[in-house]
């Protein structure tokens, strides 16, 4: 590696002692670093027709790949400008700000590998159960252990601008749909 090249590596707790630093002063800097990267937030579908050109296919074939594999919903990849370890754009204030501009709404939070993070907007989503087995899934067949991230879904909330566990909110708000129910009878 050359000197100012980017690395990453796992920092342990072994590896906060010997820095002489906490583990809340480690991800105070990650953060801060963190906030201070270019970040991309691009239409998932612009981001497949992309790598298509680059591999120099024809353009009849990539507008009828699109079109067959088009999402019924609009789906964003995040990621970092180097696109390594961009996953961890998640910490940045910025990035989730200007991620729900632009969405438009409150989004999930799929966590597709270390590299990247796929957002959906919530109001297209009508099962985080559903959403959670299939990230388990996808997870389970195609992430390899490096790249492997979790197996949950979360949630962003424009409101209180914090990252949620999205079944942590779906429970919730299944509770409050139970008691206003109860108290509507």
């Amino acid at each position: 590696m050359k000197v100012g090249e980017a690395a990453s590596f796992i920092v342990t707790k072994d590896i906060c002692g010997q820095l002489g630093m906490t583990e809340r002063e480690v991800l105070q800097d990650a953060k801060a670093n963190m906030e201070k990267q270019k970040f991309i937030c691009r239409d998932l579908t612009e981001v497949v027709q992309e790598i298509m050109e680059e591999y120099h296919m024809p353009k009849s074939y990539i507008d009828e790949t699109l079109y067959m594999q088009s999402p019924p919903f609009p789906m964003y990849m995040l990621t970092n400008e180097a696109k390594c370890d961009g996953a961890a754009m998640i910490v940045s204030d910025r990035a989730m700000m200007q991620a729900r501009e632009l969405i438009g709404e409150d989004f999930y939070i799929i966590p597709s590998s270390r590299h990247e993070v796929l957002l959906l907007p919530s109001s297209e989503i009508p099962s985080v159960g559903d959403l959670k087995a299939l990230v388990q899934q996808v997870n389970t067949e195609t992430v390899s252990k490096d790249d492997w991230l979790s197996n949950e879904v979360y949630r962003y909330d424009d409101l209180t601008q914090r990252i949620t566990l999205a079944d942590k909110k779906a429970k919730l708000e299944e509770k409050t749909d139970k008691r206003t129910k109860i108290k509507g009878r």
